[in-house]
Order: C-alpha cells, then structure tokens, then sequence
C-alpha cells in the first residue's frame, strides 16, 4: 500500500475540459506530476510579442489577430536565466520537468514546472507569471502542484503552501496551507482538495467541506450537482449538489477524470480504468503490456466513442465506443523519450509535456518532438574551446563545433580529454556485456583526433571494476580509475594497470604537471602517481581523513578536493592542505569541481540542484535554475562554465 499511496498523491492534481469536447458537459484530464526539492532562480519577465501592441492579445475595439503556432513560438524562445546569470542552453526555454498542461481555450493554456515556473500561452504570445510569494520566500521555491480555472480572468494555482487565483491583471492569495487539486465548475466556483479536506469558493467566499473521515485527492465534476472526489482508502466520492456519497470502493487507485454528464472516466495508477454511467462505476481492463507498472493520464473526451488516453511507457490509449484499442509508441525515439507528467488536447492539437523540459505533440498519430530534451541522461563533457565542446551520452559522444552537433560513436561512460599539437585527442573508459551476458569487459579508449581506438583490459563476472573518472595528461596519455581501486595508464597506445593498494572506489584525478597526479577516493583514500615509477600509485600522507574525498581539479598551481561528507573543500596552493569552511550545497555529495583560477572554483552538489563558487574568501552559493541535480561543471578555455546532468545544459558567462 506504501508505493500506491505515492503513486495516488501524485495523480493529485486539477482537471479541466479542454476545447473540442462534447458540447453537453465538460470534459478535461486530471494529471498526475511530480514532486521533490527545487532549486530557486528568479521567474523571467513577461515576454512580449512584437507583432501585438499588448502581450495579452489585441484589445476589445481592435480587429483580432491571428493566432500563431504556440510551438513555434515556444521553441524560439530564449534561455530562461536565474538571478546569478545561469542560464539554459539546452533546452530552451528551461529544462525543468513540467508538472502540468492545462487549458480551457486554444488562446488560454498554462504549463507549469518545478522551480516555480509558470507559463501563459495567449495565443499570440507565451507569459513567464511570478505568482505571489510568502515573505522570506523565493518564487523558485515554490512548486506549482495544481493549476485550473474557467477562462483567462479566472485562474486558480496551487504555488507551493499558497491556493492563488489570477483575475486577468494580478496574482492574489486565497488561502495557505496543503492544497492538492483544483477543479473549477461552469459557474465560476473553485473547488480544493488538501490536508484539511475540500474547500469550495463560492462568490469569493471559502466553504469548508469534510465529505468522509478519510484522504482526499483529486476533484472533478460536471456541474456543481456533479462532483467526483478520489480518496484513500481507495475510492470515489460522488456530490449531488446536497450531499456526498460513497459511488466506489474498490483496491483502484485513480484520479484522472474525462468526460461528461453520465458518461465519466478515470484513470490511475497500476493501468487503473474505470467508467461512471450516472448509476455506477465500472472497472475496465486495457490491453496494456504491462498494466500494473503503468498510469493511466486522461488526454481529450470529444464523444461517447472518441476517448484518449496516454499511458506512460507504453502509449496512447482510445475508447472506440465498443473497445479499447492501444496505440504503441517508439520510447527509444530522440534518445530515449523523457517522462511525460500531464497530457491534454486543445482544440485537436495534443500536448505532452515532462521531465526535462520536454514538450511534445502528435501528428499523423506520431509523437512528434517540439522541445526536445537534447542533453537528458548527460553523463561527461569536455572541450577544448567554446566552438569545440564533447558531450557524452550512454553509448556515444556528440562534438559541438560552433553550428552544430556531430555524432561520434562510443560505447563509454566517463570522458576526458587533451588539446596536442592542434589537435583535439579524446579519452573514455566503458564496460560492455560479453556475448553470453555473463560477464562485463572495462575497457579503455583513445581518439586520437580521426578515430576511436578501444583497447579490452580485464573481463569478470557481477564483481567487475568500472571506470569513474578519466584524466587526459598529455598526447596519447591518460590515467582511468574507478571501483575496487581499478587504475590504467594509457601510453603509446597501450593501457597499462596501475598497482593502487586498495579496494576502496576511485573518484578522481588530476596533476599539476604531466609527471605527477593525485588519485582520490573513498575512506580518505589520496594517492600519488609519478611518471618515473607508472605502473604504481602510492599512499600520499599530506591529507589524513577518514571522509570520502572527491571530484578533484586545480588551475594555476593550486589543487583543490572536494571532501564529500560536511561538505568541505580542500585547498593545496603550494604549501600542504588546507581545509577551507563549510560549501553550503546542501547535505547530499558533492558532485563536481571546477577551478578556473584562485578566485573562481565552482562546486556542485551530486543530489542536489545546488551550486556554490568560491569568490577568493568563501563560497558563496549560486541559483542555478535546474530543479534537479547539475553535478557536471566544466569550462573550456575562453568559454562559458557549463554545468548539468539529467535535465540538460546551463551556462553561465
């Protein structure tokens, strides 16, 4: 009951009709999204349209405009920025996962996404809104869990513990506390679910409701004398316009309401699919693959017999007027496609909105990418200049060179790299599957400026080592390390094991010269390698702790280490380490490291949407803009400093 009763919070959300439904009743889903800690950066300013005197859309005396493309305009625009100047450089407008679709016009649709962002498209132009925010609060904080509303002058949002209401003009805050779903009635009424039970706003006044003695999540209806509410224990209970009764009890959990008068669906957790025919509820069984690991999202009610659904990991799903028929999809499609949250139709034109700032539609009954997560799943960059950056994926590396992106495949998880004689050479180190499946290969590879070379090291069973961090020295070298204390040195093309004396994990390296490199790692494990002696690494006695230590990186002489436990930092200017104070990036361990001169080293948090840069006195931490973890930080020389992980790619002048 534990993991349905996480599944069941998260499908407490609103639910709205969305235009070309049936004309007798509304229809609309209600979606589940996602939750989790934010990262604050301030909400951007309204984005004007130039082609319209007034971003909200031409005036009541003047002639109307056309609509335009609400995904053109989205893709083009910019890179949302937080107030320390990071900014989004793949995807735009923001990578952050969307929580929320909702629309009850073509010419009034809302998406919302973690870090407080919420978006108006007006069918002209989109609108970055900054909600109301409690004093010593940041809007970034706040996560928009629940939008609905009636029409662009009456809009509800559930923002963090804040329930708003927008007017057309302004934000103004109804009430605090947990809310988690909103549904607006045809007569303007807000209906909210939350802690406290339901909350009716009737002409601006609050109605406290408590149906039953139990939890109540998502709330729809048809007209205020029909009003569906889900709650745990399982079940669904249905108000008349007097009173509340229990119309299902049952082990489905759901919450994704379509439909009209006498004619509703829902749809839930564990392929849950139920309909109401305005005297009872009926359990339906979808021809899913795999009903019990998938949600049900309500997308569009157009008639009795033209229902849709999608259904995460599988596809879309449609109710024929006799049947239900699944429709699959290609879930390798652009890399792997990002998890959707929320689904609706406008007017015919579907929206799939995700993790990672993916916005997708469909067309010819094909999904269709309009913002595609292009660096979701980064796991390495590195580059010799602005113009010649490498970003590594699972099983390739794409080289960005000014214009565009070149694939370049590679079966490699981590990446490093040197700039020789004008030439940018290239360092991985990867595991692959034998054959049979039964053991995995380490190997180790070199690009040496025209192709790949890749080099088999050592084959064993579940207890193999992999590589976690590689380390370019100089032309052709490069040290890899990784668990059980796994080491090779590359060197006139051949990878040779480096002696560590430990079974401890290996986090990083680095050197302040081509002959001398610190290996880092868990237990306080430092090791020093000497070129005069390669095939061995030894214990270094100037750090003695018992803390995991790692990423590491220097520049100009000066080494620093990242201790992951308490978050400290170690600094080596010459003469032995110093422990500098606490980095504030939060509890989790630390990510990455960067140094680009003694008064510019940014560290990153591995869990953690957090950053913090050292100013030459302390570390200071920095709005970063992700709602997930950017534990990558990389600058290549004359370039912007990157960071990203999961969601994609920042960068900051």
């Amino acid at each position: 009951m534990h993991a349905r009763m996480v599944v069941f919070v998260a499908l407490l959300l609103a639910c709205g009709r969305p235009p070309g439904a049936s004309p007798d009743g509304p229809a609309g889903p209600d979606t589940p999204g996602s939750d989790g800690p934010a990262a604050p950066s301030d909400g951007a300013p309204p984005i004007v349209d130039p082609d319209a005197a007034d971003p909200d859309g031409p005036g009541p005396d003047a002639p109307p405009l056309p609509f335009k493309d609400p995904f053109v305009e989205l893709r083009a625009l910019p890179g949302t920025c937080t107030a320390d100047n990071w900014c989004w450089r793949y995807p735009t407008p923001h990578g952050n996962d969307y929580v929320r679709v909702f629309a009850t016009a073509p010419d009034n649709l809302w998406l919302t996404a973690r870090q407080g962002t919420v978006m108006q498209w007006n069918g002209y132009t989109w609108r970055f809104h900054t909600p109301q925010v409690p004093a010593g609060q940041l809007a970034s904080n706040q996560f928009p869990a629940a939008i609905g509303g009636l029409d662009p002058t009456n809009m509800w949002l559930v923002f963090g513990a804040t329930l708003q209401q927008w007017d057309g003009q302004a934000w103004t805050i109804r009430d605090t506390g947990q809310f988690n779903s909103i549904w607006v009635s045809p007569d303007g009424d807000a209906w909210v679910t939350g802690n406290a039970g339901i909350k009716r706003w009737h002409q601006g006044v609050a109605q406290n409701i408590t149906p039953c003695g139990c939890f109540v999540g998502s709330i729809w209806g048809t007209s205020a004398e029909e009003v569906f509410v889900t709650t745990l224990p399982p079940g669904i209970l249905r108000f008349d316009g007097q009173a509340w009764t229990q119309s299902y009890s049952g082990s489905a959990i759901a919450g994704s309401y379509l439909g009209v008068t006498k004619d509703v669906w829902v749809g839930g957790a564990d392929g849950a699919l139920l309909h109401w025919d305005g005297a009872t509820w009926t359990t339906h069984t979808p021809p899913l693959q795999h009903a019990s690991s998938r949600t049900i999202l309500g997308a569009g009610y157009f008639a009795r017999d033209d229902v849709w659904w999608w259904v995460t990991g599988e596809g879309f799903l449609h109710w024929n007027g006799t049947a239900l028929e699944r429709i699959d999809v290609d879930f390798n499609q652009d890399g792997g496609l990002a998890p959707f949250n929320s689904v609706t139709i406008v007017d015919g034109t579907w929206w799939l909105v995700g993790n990672a700032g993916a916005v997708y539609t469909r067309k010819n009954g094909d999904l269709s990418g309009e913002v595609k997560p292009r660096m979701r799943g980064l796991l390495g960059m590195w580059g010799s200049a602005e113009d010649s950056m490498y970003f590594l994926f699972g099983g390739r590396v794409e080289h960005w060179d000014g214009t565009g992106f070149t694939s370049m495949p590679a079966n490699i998880q981590r990446l490093g790299g040197v700039r020789a004689n004008g030439v940018d050479e290239l360092f991985g180190g990867g595991d692959e599957r034998t054959p049979d499946l039964t053991q995995f290969i380490l190997t180790g590879w070199h690009h040496d400026g025209t192709a790949w070379h890749r080099t088999p090291l050592e084959t064993a069973g579940l207890d193999h080592r992999s590589f976690l961090h590689v380390y370019g020295i100089a032309s052709g070298e490069a040290i890899a390390v990784g668990t059980r204390g796994v080491a090779y040195f590359l060197s006139n093309g051949t990878w040779k094991p480096i002696a560590t004396g430990t079974t401890n994990d290996l986090y990083g390296s680095w050197g302040p010269d081509p002959d001398h490199v610190w290996i880092v790692g868990r237990g306080g494990t430092f090791l020093r390698w000497d070129r005069a002696n390669p095939g061995v690494a030894t214990p270094d006695p100037g750090i003695t702790t018992t803390a995991d230590l790692g990423p590491i990186h220097g520049a100009n002489g000066t080494a620093w280490i990242a201790r992951a436990q308490g978050a400290k930092v170690l600094r080596n200017s010459g003469a032995g380490w110093q422990e500098l104070p606490a980095v504030t990036v939060g509890s989790a361990e630390t990510g990455g490291i960067f140094a680009v001169d003694d008064g510019n080293v940014v560290v990153s948090s591995s869990g953690q949407a957090l950053l913090a840069r050292w100013n030459g006195t302390a570390f200071v931490r920095e709005e970063v803009g992700s709602g997930v973890a950017t534990r990558l930080v990389f600058k290549p020389p004359g370039g912007k400093m990157l960071t990203g992980w999961l969601s994609g790619l920042l960068e900051h002048p």
